[in-house]
């Protein structure tokens, strides 16, 4: 059995849609880490330049279900998060 919610499939990445565009690059990634970095350690953060979005790839997956029911459909800074594999989010 596939598809969202698969126990089968290691999914440790959210994705954060309408990101602030008053901050750029290094600066942006770094904001990221401390916010996500709230809910366990990170293993990196990949800002989109030009998009408005970025991916946080947690070192658990534990971790990563939990900020992702912790922050789904909160705005944080005008910023959105879902999972990074899943469908679901905000609509």
């Amino acid at each position: 059995m596939g598809g969202i919610g698969t126990f089968s499939r290691e999914n440790r990445t959210l994705y954060a849609g309408r990101v602030p565009t008053d901050r750029q690059g290094r600066d942006l990634e770094e904001a990221a880490r401390r916010q996500f970095g709230e809910f366990g350690a990170i293993d990196y953060v990949r800002v989109l330049q030009g998009r408005n979005c970025l991916f946080v790839k947690f070192r658990l997956r534990a971790c990563a279900e939990f900020a992702r029911e912790a922050l789904m459909c909160q705005v944080r800074g005008r910023c959105c998060c879902r999972s990074a594999g899943g469908a679901e989010g905000c609509r």
